[in-house]
């Protein structure tokens, strides 16, 4: 049965200090700027509330002012139906209760899973950049679990009738299982948020030199959130994030979902990065701003759980996996430590980043990322 709408967390962050903010909103990088290396968004902000949308399964409200967690069948359908459509190379699919799906059920999963394949686009990127698929989950986001994909603004009609046509067999052997990890994701998740997340909303915040929003980010929580387990809209901002991928088990959904936020909070040291490049005379890395975003979601929230707490790009070895990053990291442990420790300011730090890093030898051959 339907579930009445109920969002599930957010907690007010202390405001940061007049002094380290900046309202630079303006969106100054193209395409290439933006790499997906594990969490995946891109960059800008915007401060409009998000739209009213639904949680699947019972779960106590949290007064919250940072992110507000919604568990949609519409939005999971959408997400699962893209990567069914469109899965990993080599992997092979199986439905869940396989035993238990009559031939028609089979046959109208079969058929959607078809129409997504031939209606949307493929690659690691669509997510971000298909306009049909970020349309369409910009609008579900809005999509209460009793209504319909048909005739909704921003929903292609043909992948909407795809999504009804794919509802009912959804629900009865995927949404059970579905609901029960999302929400075992939240419950592991909110002690943490609870206890730290005003603190580092509150630091992220200050480093970014941008406000948190007055209106907490709207997050779905969902099985299948592009292949690297969460990506971000923006404009306004929506953040999708993965319940099963295991890197956001344990105590990484922490940072995972600060990872996200603060792709709508990086764009002044984004930009301030590119023009210190362009002013030592040197040619702006495409990658190393998402790197610096790393480092830094990784480090506030370790000062907060302990020493002990390996950050989500040494634990996946995003650094040892590029060459521009693996230059660029002790480069960061060196002169960006200093500025999140409040000991230089945001320029000196920039400066002494870029003059600090050395581009590793062309490797010919090798894609660009």
């Amino acid at each position: 049965m339907p579930q009445s709408p109920q969002p599930v967390v957010s907690l007010e962050p202390t405001a940061p200090s007049p002094s380290r903010v900046r309202h630079s909103r303006g969106r100054a990088f193209s395409l290439p700027w933006l790499l997906l290396a594990g969490l995946v968004g891109c960059a800008h902000a915007s401060e409009t509330p998000p739209a009213s949308v639904t949680s699947a399964a019972p779960s106590t409200p949290i007064a919250s002012k940072l992110f507000a967690f919604h568990v949609s069948a519409w939005v999971n359908l959408h997400q699962q139906l893209a990567f069914e459509g469109h899965p990993p190379r080599g992997l092979t699919i199986s439905l869940p209760e396989e035993d238990r799906w009559t031939s028609a059920e089979r046959q109208a999963w079969e058929s959607a899973v078809a129409i997504y394949r031939d209606h949307t686009a493929d690659g690691f990127l669509a997510m971000l950049f298909d306009p049909t698929l970020v349309s369409m989950r910009r609008a579900l986001d809005g999509l209460p679990e009793e209504g319909s994909p048909v005739g909704v603004p921003g929903i292609d009609p043909v992948l909407a009738k795809a999504l009804e046509q794919a509802i009912a067999p959804y629900r009865a052997h995927f949404w059970p299982d579905v609901t029960r990890e999302s929400h075992a994701w939240l419950a592991a998740l909110e002690p943490g948020l609870r206890q730290y997340g005003p603190a580092i909303a509150h630091e992220l915040s200050e480093i970014y030199g941008v406000p948190w929003p007055t209106q907490p980010f709207s997050v779905q929580v969902s099985r299948q959130a592009s292949r690297f387990g969460a990506y971000t809209l923006v404009d306004p901002t929506v953040i999708t994030i993965s319940s099963r991928s295991p890197p956001n088990r344990q105590d990484a959904p922490l940072e995972s979902i600060f990872h996200e936020a603060s792709h709508a909070l990086v764009d002044p040291v984004m930009e301030a990065l590119h023009s210190e490049f362009l002013r030592q005379g040197k040619t702006p890395p495409q990658t190393l701003w998402h790197a610096l975003l790393f480092f830094t979601a990784g480090e506030v929230v370790r000062r907060q759980l302990g020493p002990s707490y390996v950050p989500y790009a040494y634990a996946n070895h995003l650094y040892d996996n590029d060459p521009e990053w693996a230059a660029f990291e002790p480069v960061m442990r060196r002169e960006w430590t200093p500025y999140l420790e409040h000991r230089v300011d945001l320029q000196t730090a920039l400066r002494q980043l870029v003059a600090g890093y050395v581009p590793p030898p062309a490797q010919p051959g090798t894609p660009a990322p």
